[in-house]
């Protein structure tokens, strides 16, 4: 009769140390991966182990609006110097068009609106890099040529560096990729596609399409003939 009661007795503790067992099993695992007191992983986390193209450019951090003002104000200060929009910079309207690009911590890109005409606008680009003058007029603008193709009148297609284009101009911070859209008259029935990609301070042109023949037949832009390369 005591060996029954002391089996009896000596079942519960037995179920107890199989219980705590699997318990330490279980925490061992969970805090191997899935552990409920880890937080998840932050997007910086994910980015820093996953393997990037090195031929891919760094995506260009937002910049503050104060920063836009800013840099905008001491481009106006050298409107002259720089010769900006050729003379013909519409000051309201490039206040509220125009944009900045952070290229990295000491260097930016400025998209200049110039002026919006009938049925697009005109535009001119620079790299800016702060200088130590703490002034409106402190900071060094360079401006940035675009290459681009036009048809002569005997039908030639010649090739010229212009800093001023009108078009619908896209710049995307995520590829520093450019992409214009040039109409030629309000209809759109002719126009230019140019593509550039950002590269050491300058634009280089990677695609280029154009429909010459203002016909009266509209035509997709990205069925326009490719003219380069």
């Amino acid at each position: 009769m005591s060996k029954k009661i002391i089996f009896w007795g000596l079942l519960p503790l037995c179920f107890s140390l199989v219980a705590c067992a699997s318990g330490s099993s279980n925490s061992e695992s969970l805090s191997q991966s899935d552990s409920p007191d880890r937080p998840p992983a932050t997007e910086t986390e994910i980015d820093s182990q996953t393997v990037t193209n090195p031929s891919t450019p760094s995506p260009s951090p937002p910049v503050a609006d104060e920063t836009r003002v800013r840099i905008l104000a001491q481009l106006y200060a050298q409107e002259e110097s720089l010769e900006l929009c050729d003379d013909f910079l519409d000051r309201d309207y490039s206040q509220n068009a125009s944009q900045v690009f952070a290229l990295n911590e000491q260097a930016y890109l400025v998209q200049v609106g110039c002026f919006l005409a009938a049925y697009q606008a005109n535009y001119e680009f620079f790299t800016y890099t702060p200088t130590d003058a703490d002034t409106d007029s402190g900071g060094e603008f360079t401006p940035l040529t675009l290459t681009v193709f036009n048809q002569t009148e005997s039908g030639d297609i010649s090739q010229a560096e212009v800093r001023n284009v009108a078009g619908l101009s896209t710049y995307s911070p995520a590829t520093r990729s450019l992409n214009i859209f040039t109409k030629y008259r309000g209809i759109g029935d002719c126009g230019t596609l140019a593509d550039y990609q950002l590269k050491d301070g300058k634009f280089e042109l990677v695609k280029y399409q154009a429909k010459f023949d203002c016909d009266g037949n509209y035509v997709e832009p990205e069925e326009y003939p490719q003219i380069f390369p």
